[in-house]
């Protein structure tokens, strides 16, 4: 591989998805991002990452449109998975109340943290592989899809009520036989029950995968679930080292970790699927080239549209900002909604008008495979319009961290990334001439 094509399409990637991707983690938690609602933020960021390196590319079975829905969907069916719990025990604490507190074995911690960021990443990986324009899935392979997705969450559940031991630490001394000795059972209940839902449809999903022998579906859960893993593992770290950054700088840089090493799995990922690409013939190229209006708007433009109007309202119904305001619960409520549906609207109209106008770029991007050739608007100004929020939800609900912390973490995280997008334009431009 010469030095243009390891970095267009080995070091871009990775860069891109990982420094953006600590960013969209980061804000995922922030007030207002919490959960599935987080996980539309990052899956949309990640999605218009994953869009826009993948267009330049002539023979590229993962350019569809369907990633945007894939990456929010994904992303947020994993929101679901609550965690809050876990990073005590990993310290060898478990709150039976607000003071009283036992013992128990950190494993439990760190195994609940693995198998969250694998079901996370994991599910989004098998819903990437999913968009895939090799193979169109027929109606009998969706069948089977919910069969054994719908059929793991159930199965997930019924091991849980089986076997609740395999889930719930301490099960064996009693302290969830009475939930008003021990509140934090409850809420332990609720966690695992919901873990096990979760598990139990990605795990369904991937030996759906498997059984048909899809390899992308394999491959895509496998490193993308791998890296969330890791890095939500490993960024615990922050928290044992407590002393250097304390309460909420510790939550922000394990969150910024794992936005980074689920982000760098992801670009391994683009990379990895893309290597593999078999040569396309010139025929099916140029239907590939003009994407179906379903593509178009079930695919992209409405769940766009959807994430925007989403991201819109929890940002300006965050902690803080919102209390920065006068007008009744109701009422603010009412304006909240109307400013989201306005937005949602307008990014509709742009992203229909964008593909319209851009199908033709876009055609001859994918047969040129000159990346300098990308439609960059859309990429621009969802980035633009995360990064703006980010900063202004930040302003208000992470008061309780250093001010300078975060934005100095944002700034330099989103500054590589587009220090390195513009530098390819660049290099591309200079290549031209």
């Amino acid at each position: 591989m010469d030095k243009k094509k390891f970095l267009l399409n080995f070091i871009l990637p990775i860069v891109l998805m990982s420094t953006f991707g600590a960013f969209f983690w980061a804000i995922r938690g922030t007030g207002g991002y919490g959960g599935s609602m987080g996980g539309v933020f990052a899956g949309l960021g990640w999605a218009s990452c994953w869009y826009y390196l993948s267009r330049g590319k002539a023979s590229s079975p993962f350019a569809s449109g369907w990633i945007f829905a894939a990456c929010i969907l994904g992303f947020a069916v994993g929101g679901s998975h609550g965690y809050g719990q876990f990073l005590q025990w990993i310290n060898g604490v478990f709150n039976l109340t607000s003071s009283i507190t036992v013992p128990v074995d950190p494993f439990h911690g760190f195994a609940w943290l693995a198998w969250c960021g694998l079901t996370w990443g994991g599910t989004a990986g098998i819903f990437i592989a999913w968009t895939s324009t090799y193979q169109k899935a027929s109606m009998k392979e969706w069948i089977f899809r919910a069969i054994f997705g719908i059929g793991g969450i159930f199965a997930g559940i019924g091991i849980f009520l089986a076997f609740p031991g395999i889930a719930l630490p301490l099960y064996d001394l009693g302290y969830y036989a009475n939930f008003t000795t021990c509140p934090s059972c409850a809420r332990t209940v609720s966690t695992a029950l919901g873990a096990m839902a979760l598990n139990g449809f990605f795990i369904g999903l991937l030996v759906n995968e498997a059984l048909h022998r899809r390899k992308a579906g394999i491959l895509l859960a496998g490193i993308i679930g791998a890296g969330f893993a890791i890095a939500f593992v490993g960024g615990t770290g922050w928290f044992l080292a407590g002393t250097w950054f304390p309460g909420q700088t510790a939550w922000k840089s394990w969150e910024m970790t794992i936005g980074f090493g689920g982000g760098t799995s992801i670009g391994v990922a683009h990379w990895l699927v893309h290597r593999a690409a078999k040569p396309v013939e010139p025929a099916r190229m140029a239907g590939m080239a003009q994407a179906s209006r379903k593509e178009s708007f079930f695919g992209k433009s409405l769940p766009i549209a959807v994430a925007m109007m989403v991201v819109v309202y929890n940002g300006l119904n965050s902690e803080g900002f919102y209390d920065n305001f006068f007008l009744g619960d109701l009422t603010m409520m009412v304006v909240l909604l109307a400013i989201s549906v306005i937005a949602a609207l307008a990014i509709l109209a742009l992203t229909i008008v964008f593909f319209t106008v851009g199908k033709n770029v876009w055609k001859q991007a994918r047969a040129s495979g000159n990346p300098s050739t990308w439609p960059l608007l859309e990429f621009l100004l969802i980035q633009g319009f995360l990064a703006g929020i980010g900063f202004l939800v930040s302003s208000y609900a992470d008061m309780t961290a250093p001010a300078w912390y975060l934005i100095i973490s944002y700034m330099i995280l989103l500054g590589i990334g587009w220090g390195f997008v513009i530098g390819v334009y660049f290099v591309q431009q200079a290549k031209k001439k």
